[in-house]
């Protein structure tokens, strides 16, 4: 899936959205109060006070010139990651987009338990993604495993629907239940 580039995502924010780096994109979300941070940050202190680019209101009328800025200035870097950095030495909110590869094994993800390895009975061991939002005083659980193909047949005809065991037998016999244990 191709992120949605840099406009604003809020509506009245500019610059906010996904920009292309080198090799990936980032996510800045420059509110007003940062503007002159991004400006410093991408050496056009030129247009901290500029009529055309000094409000979001008006940044939003040159979207697209926006935009082509921030993305002409983040191809001068190798990469993504230096770029996030210099962004960064600036206060400017940017965070990376990150693939689901990248997110696995990312070590502040695995740090913080939103990444755990399962044991699935039949895709076997596996790391992942789980909920970034921790509260306090939860544990996760570890042995939680999806069902099988039917495997709760007999405890949804019988406990939810009140057919009897030989209800639910004659519907295996007949085929219109399947079951796959592992």
């Amino acid at each position: 899936m191709k992120p949605t580039r840099g406009g604003s995502h809020l509506g009245y924010v500019c610059p906010s959205g996904v920009f292309r780096a080198n090799d990936g994109y980032v996510i800045i979300m420059a509110f007003a109060h940062h503007w002159k941070d991004l400006c410093k940050a991408i050496e056009r202190p030129d247009l901290i006070n500029n009529e055309r680019w000094n409000t979001d209101a008006k940044r939003l009328e040159i979207r697209d010139e926006v935009i082509e800025l921030i993305e002409t200035w983040l191809k001068t870097f190798p990469g993504r990651d230096p770029a996030i950095a210099k962004l960064e030495e600036h206060q400017v909110p940017v965070v990376p987009v990150l693939s689901v590869e990248d997110t696995i094994s990312h070590p502040h993800l695995r740090a913080r338990g939103t990444v755990r390895t399962i044991n699935d009975r039949i895709a076997g061991e596996f790391d992942i993604q789980g909920n970034p939002i921790k509260f306090s005083g939860f544990q996760p659980n570890p042995k939680l495993q999806a069902p099988t193909l039917g495997e709760h047949n007999e405890e949804v005809l019988m406990g939810v629907l009140g057919k009897s065991k030989e209800e639910v037998n004659k519907f295996q016999e007949s085929g219109a239940l399947f079951q796959k244990y592992v």
